[in-house]
């Protein structure tokens, strides 16, 4: 084989080097053409002599904005127009015809003067309220309650000031009270009492189911005529005109008045008579 000479090697090793460059600058240049396809023109311009071609202007399309979404509101429909029902009035009420027979009764106010002297019987308005109590030999008296309180009341609870007055006799070691200031809630109130015989006199009031004494007088004795006077806060007894015994008590206001019989048997039963309630000052 013939020897390469020294020039023939540096030709050849020329025209290589030439060819790698060719390749690279080939690559080079079509890396740059689909980058930047202007700037290749001009560089064959310059370099190659050519023809300046129409440049290739690649104008990116503007974007088109989308439209603004616009949200409209809910629509809310509008209440169905209901109208108002016509008024209608309610018709005169008709009244119920009262029969000619039904009458109204209103609570009966028990006028004074109350007179009652037991001679035909005692007056219809005495309420008892425990006890047997009847007319005996002209007098009022309670009977068949023997060893315990027999009271009968009478009156209007709006009485208020008032006098009282009425004859007793006690046969026996018993008791007789007068009652004033009747309360129709615990139907008692102030009593004044003749005791044991007619050897001593009290005060006494109704407070929780019993009778609590007040104050204690002197013998009134065992018969006689008792007159109580009713004024405000001030309550006094007379027995027989002769004595009187005061108290001062604001417990009571208004009531009714009565009388009360404590008795061991029928026939030593306290009686009374010629009952009569007065205003103050009659």
């Amino acid at each position: 084989m013939k020897q390469e000479g020294k020039w023939e090697k540096v030709f050849n090793y020329s025209i290589g080097c030439l060819g790698l460059i060719g390749v690279l600058a080939t690559v080079i240049t079509l890396l740059v053409a689909l980058v930047e396809p202007a700037r290749v023109v001009v560089w064959l311009q310059t370099y190659a002599s050519l023809l300046t071609p129409t440049p290739l202007v690649i104008i990116a399309p503007s974007p088109v904005p989308l439209p603004t979404s616009t949200f409209y509101p809910t629509y809310t429909p509008e209440p169905t127009y209901t109208p108002l029902p016509t008024y209608t009035p309610y018709p005169t009420p008709t009244p119920r015809p009262i029969p000619a027979t039904a009458t109204s009764s209103p609570t009966p106010v028990l006028e004074l003067p109350f007179l009652d002297n037991f001679d035909n019987g005692p007056r219809p308005e005495w309420r008892p309220i425990s006890g047997n109590w009847r007319m005996v030999n002209g007098r009022y008296t309670a009977t068949a309650y023997a060893h315990k309180w027999a009271y009968s009341i009478v009156g209007d609870p709006n009485w208020q000031d008032y006098v009282i007055e009425t004859d007793y006799l006690i046969p026996g070691n018993d008791e007789a009270a007068i009652l004033v200031r009747v309360s129709d809630a615990s139907r008692l109130g102030l009593a004044f009492v003749v005791d044991a015989g007619g050897s001593w006199s009290c005060w006494r009031i109704w407070q929780d189911g019993e009778w609590s004494n007040l104050a204690i007088g002197e013998a009134p004795g065992a018969s006689g005529h008792i007159r109580i006077e009713v004024r405000g806060s001030t309550f006094t007894a007379y027995v027989n005109e002769l004595s009187s015994f005061t108290i001062t008590d604001d417990s009571t206001t208004t009531g009714r008045v009565g009388l009360g019989s404590w008795c061991r048997s029928d026939s030593l039963c306290p009686t009374f008579d010629n009952f009569q309630v007065t205003w103050i000052g009659e």
